[in-house]
């Protein structure tokens, strides 16, 4: 297989390329409100998207790894034109958008699109984007469409607070001012030494104009990770 590009450290503007086609094929384990909010009806024709949650059916579980909130305002969105299917072992992360395919560490989040130790391989040669076209196609028949009204039982039992949440989603709680602030540099480093979910689960918590700061305030209070959190 044949890759034009290593793009280390993802940032925005990677995002925007992958949602460049009018039809996404997107493998996501984990994707959050700020990216699927790019995918539009003006914008894209289709978009199939492989995601991490619970099959209708199957007994449910004690957390999500999704918000199934963000999956159904994505469904009211595009209508008919999104397919979402739940493959709740997925780890593999593979966006193809027509032209080009993306394959590496990166979820569909803002987070790994911040600039963090994420790699992507895009390719546009044309045998290799079929070959991944492919994989995607063997994970899609693996996986099961989620229909409509599955997508909605499952928000109104998180609305309700029937699960725990694995990570969060993209909408950070405030958290407090530090004077002192710590230095980014510090903060990030620290953020590399937890796994990945408590490392997204701070990120995306993260009020970067109060400084880079692991000090959490009244917001949060009821998460596991209250208090200070230092370096």
């Amino acid at each position: 297989m044949n890759f034009n590009q290593l793009i280390d450290r993802p940032r925005r503007n990677d995002l925007i390329s992958i949602v460049a086609g009018r039809r996404l094929d997107l493998i996501a384990p984990f994707a959050r409100k700020g990216p699927l909010r790019e995918i539009t009806p003006a914008r894209h024709d289709r978009v199939r998207i492989i995601v991490r949650l619970p099959l209708p059916g199957q007994p449910l579980p004690v957390r999500l790894d999704n918000d199934p909130r963000d999956f159904v305002d994505l469904a009211d969105r595009m209508g008919a034109a999104a397919q979402i299917y739940g493959l709740p072992s997925i780890h593999t992360k593979l966006y193809l958008n027509g032209n080009s395919a993306f394959f590496g560490s990166a979820n569909f989040t803002t987070m790994a699109f911040s600039g963090i130790g994420e790699t992507i391989l895009r390719t546009d040669d044309v045998a290799t984007y079929a070959h991944l076209a492919t994989l995607f196609e063997q994970y899609r028949l693996a996986s099961r469409r989620l229909p409509l009204a599955h997508l909605r039982g499952l928000a109104r039992k998180f609305d309700r607070g029937d699960f725990d949440f694995t990570a969060t989603p993209e909408e950070p709680a405030v958290l407090s001012r530090n004077p002192a602030a710590d230095r980014e540099d510090m903060f990030r480093a620290w953020l590399f030494t937890l796994d990945e979910i408590d490392a997204q689960y701070i990120e995306e918590r993260f009020d970067r104009a109060a400084g880079y700061n692991m000090t959490c305030g009244s917001a949060c209070k009821k998460d596991p990770f209250s208090g200070v959190i230092g370096v």
